[in-house]
């Protein structure tokens, strides 16, 4: 058996890395945005910011997992001897993450890893969807872009989209970053769709690597959520990216029905079935 070591990765790695999600680009899709930006998100102090480790079997990468500063735990492994080695579990209780986030199988040999020293956990089943390479869509002038909107006046819909997604504390930090006009801040866009300046729904572009660009925060207000404002949204967002040749994907809990028939009325299709794990070590 040749030489395998798990470490925390230096530069001389880098290339190995962008390498290896190059290989695996939907395993690595947070990774790869950090390996693309390290040295902003570095001096701009932001959540996605982190520690990259890497378990290396005979002098290649075979997993790479980054810690990242809000305490999420983003996984992508080829060999599962990463699973038996101490310095691995240790790595974690070091950095304490409080979720894990991998596909179903990488998520559960971590659970499996820690189920003895874990106070909590809860299992979230997730799906990562992409959309097709082609999708029609007419620009509207209904959409722009949040900093175009009287949030003084309309602050009550950001109060409705904080309680959407107050399990993302992300993507709130993100849009507060955005509406109090953070530059630093690494959201690729955020649209409204509005009447007369009015907002009604919105959607976000959270963040692009080589190959892909990630839509999150989709939200209507639920009074028009019959009007296909949703659908609206979505092509939008998608458009945006197709304008820089890339393809979008999204994550979705998978037992959010409606949101998935949604989603597959527009052409998306499941490209791999995830796992979040939330933890308290």
């Amino acid at each position: 058996m040749g030489a395998r070591l798990f470490l925390r990765l230096d530069e001389s790695w880098i290339s190995a890395a962008k390498a290896y999600c190059y290989q695996h680009p939907l395993e690595t899709l947070e990774i790869s945005y950090y390996l693309m930006n390290r040295a902003n998100l570095a001096a701009g102090r932001d959540k996605r910011n982190g520690r990259l480790y890497g378990y290396i079997v005979d002098n290649q990468l075979a997993a790479l997992l980054l810690f990242n500063d809000k305490g999420v735990l983003y996984i992508s492994n080829q060999d599962a001897g990463l699973f038996e080695r101490v310095d691995f579990l240790k790595a974690i209780r070091r950095e304490n993450p409080t979720l894990v986030r991998g596909t179903k199988q990488q998520v559960e040999r971590v659970f499996y890893l820690l189920q003895r020293a874990l106070k909590q956990f809860k299992f979230v089943p997730t799906l990562l969807m992409a959309a097709p390479h082609h999708l029609t869509n007419e620009p509207l002038s209904a959409i722009v872009e949040a900093g175009d909107i009287d949030w003084q006046r309309h602050a009550p819909f950001l109060v409705k989209v904080e309680k959407q997604f107050r399990n993302r504390p992300l993507i709130m930090n993100n849009l507060r970053n955005r509406l109090n006009g953070n530059s630093a801040l690494n959201l690729d866009f955020y649209s409204i769709y509005h009447s007369d300046n009015v907002p009604l729904g919105q959607v976000v572009g959270e963040f692009s690597t080589w190959q892909y660009g990630l839509i999150g925060g989709l939200y209507v207000l639920p009074n028009h959520r019959n009007k296909a404002l949703g659908s609206i949204l979505l092509k939008h967002a998608v458009a945006r990216y197709q304008t820089h040749n890339l393809q979008s994907l999204l994550y979705v809990v998978a037992d959010n029905s409606d949101a998935i028939a949604l989603y597959q009325k527009l052409g998306f299709t499941t490209v791999l079935q995830t796992l979040d794990l939330t933890i308290v070590l």
